[in-house]
């Protein structure tokens, strides 16, 4: 987990989060203090996550067709 920010100053962006490992991502993040958001193309699957914490999720909808490119500008380095 992310250092040197408090509890709810982190966000977390988390595809897939209707189901199987994104779903188990996203309740490992709000247990941690974590503000998530959260992407799927089950919009069900996804409103039924506010029942772990409707307060620091957010959630959008849709399905990423094709990407021609990405860009993660952030990195987190924990000592070692």
């Amino acid at each position: 987990m992310a250092r040197g920010k408090e509890g709810g100053d982190r966000v977390a962006l988390v595809t897939g989060a209707g189901s199987g490992i994104g779903r188990a991502s996203v309740a490992r993040l709000l247990q941690a203090g974590w503000k998530v958001a959260t992407v799927d193309c089950d919009g069900t699957a996804l409103a039924s996550l506010f029942l772990l914490d409707g307060t620091r999720l957010s959630y959008m909808t849709g399905e990423i067709v094709a990407v021609d490119g990405g860009f993660h500008g952030a990195g987190i380095l924990a000592p070692q």
